[in-house]
């Protein structure tokens, strides 16, 4: 029976770019078991994002509204005098919002646009809700651990915290073994929900 130098734990997926962040926040710590586990498992978790990224790309023709829509705002928006830019306020959400020349104007080409695409519309919506639904699934790693020797002493409590997972327990100690002679590579195994 061959030792392992990681463990399959299952994570929601909504908390995968979470423990990237948490990850990050590591800097540059050193040593060379400590970086290859943690090149290793950000590699997994990026890959996760990349792949709910794709999962959830607009269609082309959700895109050629939206350009649509783009050149409708700034076709109304004032401008400024000097450099012709569309003029933007913020709103109290943090929201950029042009200001418009004729907000009536405006609003009427908008709501023929939207009828037009209504159904592209519809559907991009759905394609969100469903997308939402599938991160309260569970996703499994097969994560690289270290022991607690292997991480860097300069690494804060809150440093330290985003990367627990990746160090063993007393009980995971027995099977960890040195990188250079592990036999197996770690995969990110999808649950179908």
């Amino acid at each position: 029976m061959s030792q392992k130098h990681f463990e399959v734990e299952q994570i929601k997926r909504r908390k995968v770019g979470a423990r990237i962040e948490a990850m990050k926040k590591t800097g540059q710590a050193t040593g060379s078991k400590f970086r290859y586990a943690y090149s290793k498992n950000l590699k997994l978790l990026t890959d996760e994002i990349e792949t709910y990224q794709e999962i959830l790309k607009p269609d082309d023709k959700f895109l050629e509204y939206q350009n649509k829509l783009n050149v409708l705002r700034v076709e109304h928006a004032k401008k400024e005098e000097k450099t012709g830019a569309p003029m933007s306020e913020t709103n109290n959400r943090g929201e950029m919002n042009y200001v418009f020349e004729n907000a009536r104007k405006y609003d009427s080409e908008y709501k023929k646009l939207k009828a037009e695409y209504q159904s592209v519309i519809d559907e991009r919506e759905k394609q969100i809700k469903e997308f939402d639904s599938y991160l309260d699934g569970t996703v499994s790693f097969s994560f690289h651990k270290i022991t607690d020797v292997d991480v860097p002493e300069s690494l804060t409590a809150e440093q330290y915290s985003g990367i627990f997972f990746m160090i063993a327990d007393a009980e995971e100690k027995e099977n960890v073994v040195p990188i250079k002679k592990a036999e197996e590579t770690p995969v990110c195994h999808e649950e179908v929900k």
